[in-house]
């Protein structure tokens, strides 16, 4: 699916494992900025891609400078597909 991306390319997914469908409370939300900035400061300069609205916002109240596409669940998958091969130049 990537395999044309170059080796500038970062690809990373930070996750939150929750056995229930219940948002991440505010704790874990400062746990994860930490870590999402630890792999920031491994490429200073490197463009953030939120998957989701929801995501996006909760970067922006972090101060992190992001780019949003549509979270492919609940029939957003042709949304998500097209808005990331637009970000990649066509490359999905």
């Amino acid at each position: 699916m990537f395999s044309s991306l170059s080796s500038r390319n970062l690809l990373t997914s930070s996750v939150v494992l929750r056995v229930t469908a219940i948002r991440p409370s505010p704790s874990e939300l400062d746990v994860g900025i930490e870590y999402a900035r630890m792999l920031l400061e491994l490429r200073p300069g490197m463009k953030i891609v939120a998957i989701g609205q929801k995501a996006a916002t909760t970067l922006s109240r972090y101060g992190v400078e992001c780019m949003a596409v549509p979270h492919p669940s609940m029939g957003g998958a042709n949304r998500f597909r097209a808005a990331v091969a637009q970000l990649l130049g066509g490359e999905m």
